[in-house]
């Protein structure tokens, strides 16, 4: 089984370390090049577990740039995991993945959609939240769920 990886952020990075510690293999990450990541809000690099793991690491300014879809093309993916990405994946990639896309969402679908899902949880003041795994498609929000693990969010909770 083939597995590529798409993130800049600690969630998705978090995600990486524990399927390397279950002794998982990715065949492709993909993360923000260095002069668009300045600009993402808890951007974190992925170079170091690249090296570490020796998966191959694409940059780019933008999921559907050509060198992207090139990268997914040539990797031959069985499935794509899309975690803390703020850019909709353009219809041409989904063929290209033989199995599926995933994507996961940290509040309790659909519940939280859209961006900034943590600081509004505790804004709106709610008492449960989550994180969802659910199935990309080509029309924006039509995928089905996957799983969902919930959590009690603690008064005091800060983003």
């Amino acid at each position: 089984m083939r597995i590529g990886f798409v993130t800049a952020v600690k969630l998705g990075l978090d995600c990486l370390e524990e399927i390397e510690r279950l002794g998982g293999n990715l065949d492709l990450l993909i993360t923000l090049d260095n002069d668009t990541a300045t600009k993402k809000s808890g951007r974190v690099q992925l170079d170091d577990f690249a090296r570490r793991t020796g998966a191959p690491l694409h940059k780019t300014r933008h999921i559907n740039e050509p060198s992207t879809i090139e990268a997914i093309r040539q990797a031959e993916l069985d499935y794509l995991l899309v975690i803390g990405w703020s850019q909709l994946v353009a219809p041409e990639i989904f063929p290209l993945v033989k199995r599926a896309l995933l994507g996961m969402h940290p509040t309790l679908l659909p519940e939280g959609r859209g961006r900034a899902p943590i600081p509004w949880t505790i804004l709106k003041g709610l008492k449960r939240s989550g994180v969802s795994m659910f199935e990309l498609r080509p029309e924006v929000d039509s995928g089905d769920i996957m799983a969902i693990e919930s959590f009690d969010v603690a008064p005091d909770e800060t983003a």
